[in-house]
């Protein structure tokens, strides 16, 4: 079962939340884009308040996941916006349907292959220690690492709102959210960047940050140079 909140009629704009949030987090991006849009933001499996599952748990899936559930809703030409590692539910839709029945993405502050391997590619460069030393903090020690997790993606954290995103989270279950993250961490999607920026309108909101929104305007400029880069300064993630 897929948990989901929609407000507003027209075309179907579809929110895709990130690693274990919830639809419940853009409860105002929902609000704002509702006079415009149906909006309809939704629980991927194993997140927020959709069904725990003990298989499947990986972006392949969440892609086939949101083909069936635009199936189910019969929705025609949707607009489709991911958060973060929710980009990967879109990536993976695009490599398994190509742009069928979508008419523009828009991915915010995250790339389509998290490690980088050579220079120019827009990714992070993860290290053996590093990667080692991330997992522990995943594998032994999650629920206290979440709230300077979410912390670090305020611009101004308050108590309050870090407790209500974090109650989100925590409803994803340790070994799935490990496997998610392990999925977002190897999953390769560059040539998917490049197809759809060929096929419908791309849209990729980026955090400025050193090393991350200057190598990301740099990509897609020389690799996929339809994709419009917006870099947003003064915020986080």
């Amino acid at each position: 079962n897929i948990y989901y909140r929609e407000a507003g009629t027209g075309t179907p704009f579809i929110i895709i939340p990130g690693w274990t949030a919830a639809s419940e987090h853009f409860l105002k991006q929902i609000a704002y884009f509702s006079d415009r849009y149906r909006v309809i933001s939704y629980d991927p499996r194993s997140q927020g308040d959709s069904s725990k599952t003990w298989e499947n748990n990986n972006y392949t899936q969440h892609g086939k996941d949101l083909k069936a559930f635009m199936d189910a809703l019969e929705l025609k030409d949707v607009i489709l916006m991911g958060h973060s590692a929710g980009c990967a539910d879109a990536y993976a839709y695009f490599r398994a349907y190509g742009t069928d029945n979508v008419k523009a993405f828009i991915c915010i502050d995250s790339n389509f292959k998290a490690v980088s391997e050579t220079e120019g590619e827009w990714g992070d460069p993860f290290t053996y220690e590093g990667t080692k030393g991330f997992f522990n903090i995943l594998i032994y020690n999650r629920k206290e690492w979440i709230r300077p997790f979410i912390e670090s993606m305020l611009v101004n954290p308050v108590a309050e709102e870090v407790t209500w995103f974090y109650e989100q989270l925590i409803k994803t279950p340790d070994p799935v959210a490990l496997l998610l993250m392990a999925d977002v961490m190897m999953i390769d999607y560059t040539e998917e960047a490049k197809m759809i920026a060929e096929k419908i309108p791309v849209l990729n909101v980026v955090a400025e940050s050193p090393g991350w929104s200057d190598e990301a305007e740099a990509w897609f400029k020389a690799n996929a140079p339809k994709t419009q880069v917006v870099i947003m300064p003064g915020v986080k993630h």
